[in-house]
């Protein structure tokens, strides 16, 4: 199983990323997004996917080619949108801290810190929750979604689910003031 490791000084824009079953870590001193026709495609294995921008940028690989096969770590980033045609797994200690826009074919794991300044949307077969969530923005899921134990969704705006919502314990749902609820397909 193979290493691949791209560095940039700058932002960087990947075309079409294709790994075996090896690690892939991309890092920039900038923004990291794809070019037009770009995706990241893990072909075999479960090798760990590092996505490293400074503070205060945004990683954009919202390709629906990607497959990531392995867990994604963000080692840190304000707002992050993913995309991957299979399960999605971020790593526990995945730092975002802006918004968070995640599309799972399959399983969607979120990292155990889930404390952003903006909205929150994801969309997966599945969404296990293990932890409390903050959203500064909307927050929105669509597909099932299993709240693990006692849990406290806390948004800034809208909360929408659509789909099956399975609470394990006491669900709390804090929202601001004049924000509402919306439940629809479950």
């Amino acid at each position: 199983a193979a290493t691949v490791s791209v560095t940039d000084v700058n932002a960087l824009n990947v075309g079409v990323i294709r790994v075996g079953g090896g690690t892939l870590t991309l890092t920039t001193g900038g923004n990291l997004g794809t070019a037009a026709g770009g995706s990241v495609v893990q072909t075999a294995g479960t090798g760990a996917v590092t996505l490293d921008t400074p503070a205060g940028r945004n990683i954009t690989l919202n390709s629906v080619d990607n497959v990531l096969r392995g867990t994604v770590g963000v080692v840190h980033a304000t707002d992050v949108t993913l995309q991957t045609q299979g399960d999605l797994t971020f790593t526990p200690g995945s730092v975002i801290t802006g918004s968070l826009f995640a599309t799972a074919g399959g399983t969607l794991t979120l990292p155990t810190t889930v404390n952003l300044t903006g909205p929150l949307a994801v969309s997966a077969v599945l969404t296990p929750v293990g932890s409390d969530i903050t959203a500064g923005g909307a927050a929105s899921f669509t597909g099932a979604v299993t709240f693990a134990a006692t849990r406290t969704l806390t948004a800034g705006g809208l909360v929408t689910f659509s789909g099956d919502v399975t609470a394990g314990g006491p669900l709390t749902l804090a929202l601001s003031a004049g924000q509402s609820l919306q439940l629809s397909d479950g």
